[in-house]
């Protein structure tokens, strides 16, 4: 009889298309050939460390940490494998496991830059202050000419002679990546100071250097067909009907971390921080549904058992919640983009807007080094700010008429006025009883991976409101906004 097995694809052929989807950042086309080959070669711990990294850039971190833990169970004597379980950790807010396993990594060689920088950098995430500005220091010594340490200094607020760092930028030949990272370092470093010409300079400098594909004509194109296709719900009941989720949205910079930590402080909730969940689910529409629907037309079409499926997808990505806990927050300021498709899977989830002075916003966002997070490629122009920050507030518009969602709004100044008030409200709103603690999360040992991780190991402050006022001559087309 015929053997009618398929062929098996041979390993240096899946080699091959693994190495080349990675090179083209084709992440989850990388998993899955990595995965096939971690089948039949289980025993080559490279291919399991590959196959966690390409889980890892493909936003699959719980996926990741088996792959990697796999890998060190058959070679535990790789540095990387362990930097990158810690990355992984990380972005499942599992900072503390993340500084074991940066620990363990550093443990086979001490100086190793990238690896001193992580640690740094998970250190700054749980409050380590002191400890994390060591690792940078020690990170900065073995490589003075890198801008990673001395990004995370400035960050700390540890940065404490930039003129010595501002004249090796100005006498350097960097690579174009590094030189933009220390001039936004410097700018927020003078920023500090009180010099804020001289801030907006390097930041300018900075941001100019940035490579960003950041294209406004798109983004108000999908806001359009956004607007077009979001209607509020159909009359059958759809998705699950849960009163768990809380999705904290706006823009970056705007305090959506500190609504967060508030939460957070409080017993019967768990934060799960920045999460990537609900934009992936809108991106992989077609893969999920099997069928061709598309964001953001293809949400209107979803029928009931499709929203329940993707409710479960979701709750799945996010594990299960602690003990006690009976609410969750998603802080991810982004997906106000996805509020028609978050309506129709969890029609009972309370949102919270955060809204701030588009001005102080767009200052915070120019001065603040993203790195590579796509997401936020329009911080790096002034111009692309204010168009994305137009074609933001058009939506939240129509959503508030039309969105059959219950949205709470959170204005940050009122928030840093009178914290106890708006805390009161907030809690309120999503069904708690107030707890003074609410207002102590600064006491706090919860890892904070955003930009803000600094700011809130800090009591409320109104420092940074109308910041914009130091940069009046400026603001360009950042003044439209008010």
């Amino acid at each position: 009889m015929a053997d009618t097995q398929p062929p098996r694809t041979a390993p240096h052929d899946l080699l091959s298309r693994a190495q080349k989807a990675l090179q083209e950042s084709r992440f989850e086309d990388a998993a899955e050939a990595y995965g096939l080959l971690a089948e039949l070669l289980p025993g080559e711990a490279s291919i399991w460390h590959d196959l966690g990294l390409a889980q890892l850039r493909a936003q699959d971190a719980r996926q990741a940490v088996d792959s990697l833990e796999r890998s060190l169970a058959l070679d535990d004597r790789v540095i990387t494998t362990h930097l990158n379980l810690a990355r992984s950790l990380l972005q499942l807010n599992d900072a503390e496991g993340a500084k074991e396993a940066c620990a363990r990594g550093l443990a086979l060689d001490e100086d190793h830059y990238g690896g001193l920088v992580l640690f740094g950098h998970v250190l700054s995430c749980i409050g380590e202050v002191g400890e994390a500005e060591a690792a940078y220091r020690q990170a900065a010594r073995s490589q003075p000419r890198a801008a990673a340490a001395w990004c995370g200094l400035a960050r700390l607020g540890r940065l404490h002679d930039p003129e010595s760092l501002e004249s090796f930028v100005e006498a350097s030949r960097l690579e174009r990546g590094e030189a933009s990272a220390l001039h936004l370092a410097l700018a927020l470093s003078f920023d500090r100071k009180g010099e804020y010409d001289r801030a907006f300079s390097h930041a300018s400098r900075g941001n100019e250097l940035r490579q960003s594909a950041y294209d406004p004509e798109l983004r108000d194109e999908l806001v359009d067909r956004t607007i077009r296709t979001s209607s509020g719900l159909p009359e059958a009941m759809t998705g699950i009907p849960s009163e768990a989720p809380i999705f904290i949205v706006g823009l970056p910079r705007s305090g959506t971390s500190l609504v967060e930590e508030i939460l957070a402080a409080h017993p019967r909730v768990h934060a799960l921080g920045e999460r990537t969940d609900i934009g992936l689910l809108a991106r992989d529409l077609s893969q999920l549904t099997r069928r061709k629907v598309h964001f953001p037309e293809g949400v209107a079409q979803l029928s009931p058992l499709e929203c329940v499926s993707l409710g479960r997808h979701y709750m799945n990505a996010i594990g299960q919640m602690p003990e006690g806990k009976i609410r969750f927050t998603d802080k991810a300021p982004g997906n106000f983009l996805f509020l028609d498709l978050i309506s129709r899977l969890f029609p009972n989830a309370k949102i919270i807007h955060c809204v701030r002075d588009l001005r102080d916003v767009g200052i915070s966002c120019f001065m603040q080094d993203f790195g590579d997070h796509g997401g936020v490629s329009f911080a790096s122009d002034l111009e692309h700010f204010a168009r994305h920050a137009e074609g933001y507030m058009r939506l939240m518009e129509h959503l508030r008429q039309t969105s059959p969602l219950a949205i709470h709004e959170v204005g940050y100044e009122d928030l840093v006025a009178d914290p106890e008030r708006i805390g009161r409200a907030l809690l309120e709103f999503v069904g708690l009883d107030w707890d003074p603690g609410c207002l102590e999360f600064h006491q706090r040992r919860r890892p904070v991976v955003t930009a803000s991780s600094q700011q809130v190991r800090e009591p409320i402050h109104g420092r940074a409101v109308a910041r914009w006022e130091r940069y009046g001559a400026h603001l360009g087309p950042l003044a439209r906004l008010a």
